[in-house]
């Protein structure tokens, strides 16, 4: 039997927030680069792996980068080309954002990211500042997932063992280093199957409020769907 969760805890890229690649190819498009060259020349450069771990600033990341490509490749622009790939700050599920929101209500959310020294001020542009009670970023913490030590040190925050947490995660390596830390982890694929995974977490008395606000919630966004 699935034990019910104490805390829930959501990945960010990929579960809460998505990217268009529209937006990489248009700017090597406009800046005379081969479609795909942003995306492997910056997560290559070992200057992206250090500002994850926090050893260096996100702004030193995107120097790093223009570096590289400008190296690479002489005669494009490379600078405002990772310059208006940067301006994209990417999309945010808003169905997932109303699961965490539903959840909240009823144990606390954390974030947990693989992410640089810009995630608080990513998340202030998206809305999303608040919506958990804990935001673990892997800048700040020195630990980059798939790290067992990352997963413990999320429960530590909210001062539960690893196997009172529920992890949701994109990437199956992170899904695997959470459920070997001891939390119950499953790979994230699109909200409806979330929903089902969060429910099931909740101990019976919870999963009937859960399960009411979620009609209550969808009841109203129909009914704004409808308004003309």
């Amino acid at each position: 039997m699935t034990r019910a969760a104490q805390v829930c805890l959501f990945d960010m890229d990929g579960v809460v927030r998505h990217w268009d690649p529209r937006h990489a190819v248009e700017a090597e498009a406009a800046c005379g680069l081969p479609v795909g060259t942003l995306r492997t020349v910056a997560f290559s450069v070992p200057e992206y792996e250090a500002s994850l771990r926090g050893e260096i600033t996100y702004a030193e990341w995107c120097s790093a980068t223009k570096r590289e490509l400008a190296a690479q490749y002489p005669r494009s622009t490379a600078v405002p080309a990772v310059d208006r790939w940067q301006a994209d700050k990417g999309v945010v599920d808003p169905e997932v954002v109303a699961l965490i929101r539903l959840t909240r209500r009823l144990v606390p959310v954390g974030l947990l990211s693989n992410a640089h020294d810009a995630l608080s001020s990513d998340l202030r542009y998206l809305g999303l500042d608040g919506l958990f009670d804990v935001v673990i970023c892997s800048a700040e913490v020195g630990l980059v997932k798939p790290d067992l030590a990352v997963y413990r040190e999320s429960a530590r925050r909210f001062d539960v063992s690893p196997a009172d947490c529920f992890f949701t995660d994109d990437t199956m390596d992170n899904v695997l280093a959470a459920r070997q830390a001891g939390i119950d982890a499953e790979l994230f694929t699109d909200a409806a199957s979330l929903a089902t995974r969060l429910e099931s977490r909740l101990s019976l008395l919870r999963v009937a409020e859960y399960g009411n606000a979620r009609v209550r919630s969808v009841g109203r966004a129909e009914g704004e769907a409808g308004e003309d």
